[in-house]
C-alpha cells in the first residue's frame, strides 16, 4: 500500500485540474511539418471548382457547360442533372431536413452551388467556372427574417410548399421551420401579472462565422477494384461523415475510410456534409480517379456554418429588491433556406434555469431567410443565459442578489447517495451544497443567476 508520501508524489506527477499540461504536436507545426488535406498529393489527382450563384433567389433556366468541356485539362462539368438520376441531387441534413447538393432547378441562397467543373488543377477549373454560363430567373429575394411568414412572402423552399408537417413540429407557413415551446404559459402570466415589477428588452445577438484558418476540403480516392472509398477530410465529426457518407453512396459503411489529418481550426464549421465533399466524391467514383476538393475563404465565409442570428423578447418578472420570479423569452431564428444545424443538445438555443426560478416559459420559431448561408450551426449554448443578465441588469436591486447556482473552482460536493434534484439536493443527507459553499452575500460583480463562477 502507498505511503501518503508516494500517493502526494504521484499526485504531483500525473497533474490535475489546472495543471500545466506539455504540448506533444507544437513542434511538427512550427518547422511547417503539419499535415493537412491541401497538403495531400495521390497520383492521377484532379481538382474540383464550383460555379456558384449570384443571385439569392432565382430559377435556373439552362446551364450551358460545352465551352467548359471543350477547354483544355477539363474533365466533366456536374450539375443537378448529372446526380439525379443517382438521386445524389438532394441529401439529408443532421437536423431532419434535406438540402440541395446541387441547385436543382432554382437557387435559394446567394453563392449556392449550382455547378462543378473537374479539371487536372485548380486554375484551370477555375478559369473553366467562368466558362459555364447559366440561365437565371430572378425571383423575389427575402432578407428580414421578420418578414419570413409573412402572407406574402416569397417560397423559398417549392418542395415544402404546403406542407404542415415538419421534423420538429407542425409547419405553420411556407417559410417556418419548426416551434419549441416549453415552459407552463399559465402559471408564467400569472406571476406576471402579479409581479411588482416587470421589465422587457429586445436583444440581437447576431451571425458570427468561425472563420477557421484553415477552409473545408477534402480528397476522395475511390478503389474500383476493392469497391472501397477513402475520403481525407478536415472534419470534426469523422465518425458522422463516414455513416452519411455510406447512407449516401449505397457503399457499406465498412468498406468508406475516412481520414481526418490535422485540422487548421473548426469551431462547429466542419461538422456539417457540405456539397463539395459529396460531388468530389460523386466524380471519383465516375472518373475512377482521386479528386479534391478545397473552397477558397470567401466560399467560406459565404457558405459555410455560421453561429447565432438569434432576434430575442425578453421579458423578468421580479420583486422590489430584485428577487427574479419569473421569465418569458421569444426567440426568433434565422435558419436559412435549409436546416442543418448540428446541435450539441435538444434545444438549438440552451437556457441554463437559475435553482429558485419560479416560472419560465421561452417559445421559439425558425424562420427561413433567403442570404448566403446554407449550413445552419446556431451551437452556442450561452446566449439565453446573457439574455437574461441583461433582464436582469434593469431590476432595481439586482446587485444585491445572491449568485444561485454555485460552481465551486474546481471541488464538486459528494452526491453519490442523493437521488433528489432542486434546493433539496445535497451531500446525500439532504444538505443544500450551496448554502455550504456558497452562503447568501452581497456578490459585487453583475452575475447572472445560473452562471456560476
Amino acid at each position: 500500500m502507498a505511503t501518503p508520501a508516494e500517493e502526494l508524489e504521484r499526485s504531483e506527477k500525473l497533474g490535475g485540474i489546472g495543471c500545466s499540461r506539455k504540448r506533444k504536436e507544437d513542434p511538427r507545426f512550427i518547422q511547417g511539418k503539419g499535415h493537412y488535406v491541401d497538403d495531400i498529393q495521390l497520383p492521377g489527382m484532379l481538382v474540383g471548382d464550383f460555379v456558384r450563384s449570384p443571385h439569392a433567389h432565382a430559377r435556373i433556366k439552362a446551364i450551358h457547360k460545352d465551352k467548359a468541356l471543350a477547354h483544355p485539362g477539363v474533365h466533366a462539368v456536374l450539375t443537378a442533372e448529372d446526380l439525379a438520376p443517382l438521386n445524389l441531387h438532394w441529401m439529408p441534413t443532421l437536423a431532419g431536413d434535406k438540402q440541395m447538393v446541387l441547385a436543382d432547378g432554382k437557387v435559394c441562397f446567394q453563392n449556392q452551388e449550382v455547378a462543378m467543373v473537374i479539371a487536372d488543377d485548380r486554375y484551370i477549373a477555375a478559369d473553366a467556372t467562368e466558362l459555364v454560363e447559366v440561365e437565371y430567373e430572378p425571383l423575389e429575394v427575402l432578407v428580414d427574417p421578420h418578414q419570413a411568414m409573412d402572407d406574402d412572402a416569397p417560397v423559398i423552399r417549392d418542395d415544402l410548399e404546403g406542407q404542415t408537417e415538419g421534423f420538429h413540429s407542425k409547419r405553420v407557413h411556407h417559410n417556418h421551420i419548426f416551434t419549441w415551446d416549453v415552459g407552463d404559459k399559465d402559471a408564467t402570466d400569472k406571476v406576471f401579472d402579479e409581479a411588482e415589477v416587470t421589465v422587457t428588452e429586445k436583444m440581437l445577438y447576431q451571425r458570427v462565422h468561425p472563420c477557421p484558418l484553415e477552409t473545408c476540403g477534402c480528397v476522395a480516392d475511390f478503389d474500383k477494384v476493392k469497391g472501397e472509398l477513402t475520403v481525407h477530410i478536415t472534419s470534426q465529426a469523422p465518425h458522422v461523415v463516414r455513416t452519411v457518407f455510406s447512407q449516401l453512396s449505397g457503399i457499406a459503411e465498412s468498406k468508406v475510410h475516412i481520414n481526418a489529418p490535422d485540422i487548421g481550426g473548426g469551431f462547429g464549421n466542419k461538422v456539417g456534409i457540405y456539397p463539395g465533399y459529396v460531388v468530389a466524391t460523386v466524380a471519383s467514383i465516375v472518373l475512377g480517379r482521386p479528386v479534391k476538393w478545397v473552397e477558397d475563404r470567401i466560399e467560406n465565409l459565404s457558405t459555410t456554418a455560421f453561429a447565432r442570428d438569434y432576434h430575442m423578447t425578453g421579458e423578468l418578472a421580479a420583486t422590489s429588491d430584485g428577487k427574479i420570479l419569473g421569465l418569458r423569452t421569444h426567440v426568433l431564428a434565422d435558419h436559412g433556406a435549409f436546416d442543418a444545424c448540428a446541435d450539441p443538445a435538444k434545444w438549438p438555443a440552451g437556457f441554463f434555469r437559475p435553482r429558485r426560478l419560479r416560472r419560465l416559459r421561452r417559445p421559439g420559431q425558425v424562420a427561413r431567410r433567403l442570404l448566403q448561408h446554407l449550413h445552419r450551426q446556431l451551437r452556442h449554448q450561452d446566449r439565453l443565459c446573457t439574455g437574461g443578465r441583461r433582464l436582469h441588469q434593469q431590476v432595481p436591486g439586482w446587485r444585491r442578489l445572491p449568485l444561485l447556482v454555485p460552481r465551486h473552482r474546481g471541488v464538486l460536493p459528494d452526491r453519490a447517495d442523493d437521488r433528489r434534484a432542486g434546493p433539496e439536493a445535497g451531500h446525500g443527507q439532504g444538505g443544500d451544497p450551496f448554502q455550504e459553499l456558497h452562503p447568501p452575500r452581497a456578490v459585487p460583480l453583475p452575475l447572472c443567476p445560473g452562471l456560476g463562477v
